[in-house]
Formats: structure tokens, C-alpha cells, sequence
């Protein structure tokens, strides 16, 4: 999603995962999604309340195993959209 898309296409909306559609933690951030659905929780799995991202997505960014740089734009992305919306 980080080099087809956002770089050689120059999409600049935010990447989001459909429902319960992202299977893995932290390498999803570094691959260019930008938001996980649906948000905190895993989707569809009776009795999941914990997520991929969450907390994981904190302890990465710590680490370094997510650049902070990366937050930067994931955030900058999701909020941009923000600025079309009709208030």
C-alpha cells in the first residue's frame, strides 16, 4: 500500500481495513493501512475484546518497530479528511 498506492499512484486518503479483514498486528501499519475496523475490538470472533492494533500499535511505536514517523502520517492522513466534510 506504501509503494503502489500512496507512493507511485499518490493516493492521499487514508487506507482503512474492512471489518474483521486484517489478520495480522503491526506489520499491517508498516505495509501503509492507516485505521483499523472496528477500532479496538476484534470484529466477529464471540468473546474477542482485544485488538491487533491497540495496545500492540502503542508498544511499536516505543520500540521503533513502528517509526513515529509513520504515526505521523497515518494520523495527518485520516484527520486531512476532516477538512472536506461539510460542517
Amino acid at each position: 500500500m506504501n509503494g503502489l498506492l500512496k507512493t507511485e499512484m499518490d493516493f492521499k486518503g487514508y487506507v482503512v481495513s474492512d471489518w474483521g479483514a486484517q489478520h495480522s498486528g503491526v506489520l499491517t501499519a508498516n505495509a501503509g493501512m492507516d485505521m483499523t475496523m472496528p477500532g479496538d475490538t476484534l470484529c466477529c470472533f464471540q468473546g474477542q475484546n482485544s485488538s491487533l492494533w491497540g495496545k500492540n500499535l502503542t508498544t511499536s511505536v516505543q520500540n521503533g518497530t513502528v517509526s513515529g514517523s509513520r504515526l505521523d502520517d497515518m494520523a495527518a492522513r485520516i484527520l486531512a479528511g476532516y477538512k472536506f466534510l461539510p460542517l
